[in-house]
């Protein structure tokens, strides 16, 4: 079976360091990111127990999500993002992120599963990309 490495990055030092050795996993939790590429993500999984900030929090396995007061310039897709989990929404934008290409597409398979929740105020461009979602909604628009 093979293994994923994840980090937890709070500078920008480190991300830059878990960009280069081309960590599979990234969490950042303050600031932004000017430019993110990645092949594919993809996330499995449903809703659990994480340590966020010292704080235990209930978290789904969302495969791209940008928190408000976070910021990402450009993210890169060249294949798809996808998700295979209960209840679990694939992307989630409550942040700032000015431009996303996701050439294969954005995907959620999995009982009451949605691909995107947009924030109104913060939400990208998703013209072009296709939004699927198999047993959910593809596309949520949230109020701020």
């Amino acid at each position: 079976m093979p293994t994923v490495e994840w980090i937890r990055v709070t500078t920008a030092a480190e991300l830059s360091g878990a960009l280069a050795k081309k960590v599979p996993a990234i969490e950042l939790y303050d600031g932004s990111l000017r430019q993110a590429r990645f092949d594919s993500v993809t996330s499995t999984g449903g809703i659990g127990t994480s340590l966020v900030r010292g704080v235990r929090t209930q978290l789904s396995a969302t495969a791209l999500s940008v928190k408000e007061g976070g910021h990402v310039g450009t993210a890169e897709i060249g294949g798809r993002i996808a998700s295979r989990g209960d209840g679990v929404t694939t992307v989630e934008i409550d942040g700032g992120l000015d431009t996303l290409t996701v050439t294969g597409g954005i995907h959620a398979d999995g009982p009451d599963a949605d691909a995107v929740h947009l924030t109104t105020d913060h939400g990208s461009d998703l013209g072009g990309i296709a939004v699927t979602a198999a047993h959910g909604r593809p596309l949520v628009r949230n109020s701020p």
